[in-house]
């Protein structure tokens, strides 16, 4: 065992008198971290580390306007996004919009308005790169980044569509409705959803104050608790009904938005 400690003590100390043993060393130390570079999960952040992407419909200010993002697609095949907004100002002049877009590991992508209306823009992110993993996109009355909203999408939860092919005003316009029904239908089917899970619970809760209703008690403090509770049921139903004819009327709303929207896109085709 000595023996190979004295032999390899030996050899470290020739290696260290060669006149290039610093290059060796630092060729050593960049081998090292440019592995460590590659292997590491620092570099290459899991899906949890994502930024959550940003919700349709969700209102943002961005200078006088309320902005929403109604609609994100990717398409591989055309290496591009369509991005979708809807403009509400608040003021009475308009103001400029900047943009801009970046991949979070390939920097800067190319991002323009292919369509911008009073109440509406159309944004489209080109020469994304084959290994995207997250992009952020800028929108802002100033082309101070600092300043800028941001909007994110991710590898795992951008809508994919086989063609982004570019449109005329009329096939934007179209795009546009088809967001602005597709949201429509989701709400009315949200709102069809709470009417059904009302009317269920106002029909238990019936049934409870039959149960009560009919029930021998054999105390007055039992007498007492079940008369509470039926008072509370009675409460209950009132109030979820009231609710029901609230979201009704909602509903009719949305279906009359619907019809609209409709015949908007009949009449584009």
């Amino acid at each position: 065992m000595e023996m190979h400690l004295t032999y390899w003590k030996e050899k470290l100390v020739q290696i260290q008198r060669q006149k290039n043993f610093p290059i060796w060393c630092f060729l050593f130390l960049l081998i090292s971290g440019y592995t460590l570079f590659l292997t590491s999960t620092v570099w290459y952040p899991e899906n949890q580390d994502y930024v959550a992407p940003t919700k349709y419909y969700e209102q943002h200010q961005v200078g006088v306007y309320q902005i929403s993002v109604t609609d994100w697609k990717y398409s591989k095949k055309d290496h591009a996004m369509q991005i979708i907004f809807e403009k509400q100002n608040r003021e009475i002049l308009d103001e400029k919009l900047y943009f801009g877009a970046m991949e979070r590991t390939g920097g800067e992508l190319e991002v323009k308005a292919v369509l911008d209306e009073p109440d509406y823009l159309i944004l489209r992110i080109e020469n994304i790169p084959e290994n995207w993993k997250e992009i952020s996109l800028r929108v802002g009355n100033t082309e101070n980044e600092d300043s800028m909203k941001k909007f994110y999408t991710n590898v795992n939860r951008v809508e994919e569509t086989k063609k982004l092919a570019l449109k005329d005003e009329k096939g934007y316009l179209m795009d546009r409705l088809l967001a602005q029904k597709r949201q429509a239908d989701q709400e009315l089917e949200e709102i069809q959803k709470k009417i059904t899970k009302l009317l269920q619970e106002n029909e238990d809760l019936s049934k409870k104050e039959e149960e009560i209703k009919a029930k021998t008690y054999l105390t007055q403090a039992e007498q007492k608790k079940g008369e509470e509770t039926l008072i509370r049921a009675e409460n209950q139903i009132l109030i979820n009904q009231e609710t029901i004819e609230h979201l009704e009327e909602e509903a009719v709303e949305k279906e009359n938005d619907i019809d609209s929207l409709k015949m908007k896109i009949d009449e584009l085709k």
